[in-house]
């Protein structure tokens, strides 16, 4: 995928011009403020991709479905850290 950087005044003064360019084009733009990564402009094209392959993986590979699911978890994530944590406060201890 090629995403095209651009700052959001941009994005807001030329949005019907690049609204064009993800439909017709498949064109993907990240959307910045102040250097900031804040969002995606992607097409419905894409968007249809991202659903088959998120089906695909849900039906036909549940144990990657499961890691992505917690990886996408921020408080399950934050508790995997703290145990991790602990765990390794502990063996420095023998």
């Amino acid at each position: 995928m090629n995403a095209v950087t651009i700052q959001a005044i941009e994005a807001r003064q030329k949005f019907g011009e690049l609204l064009e360019r993800v439909y017709y084009q498949d064109k993907v733009y990240q959307i910045t403020r102040k250097d900031k990564p804040m969002g995606w402009l992607v097409g419905d094209a894409f968007m249809e991709k991202m659903g088959i392959i998120i089906n695909y993986i849900i039906e036909n590979e549940p144990v990657i479905a499961d890691t992505l699911a917690v990886m996408l978890d921020d408080e399950i994530r934050s508790v995997i850290e703290e145990g991790r944590k602990e765990s390794a406060r502990e063996s420095e201890y023998p």
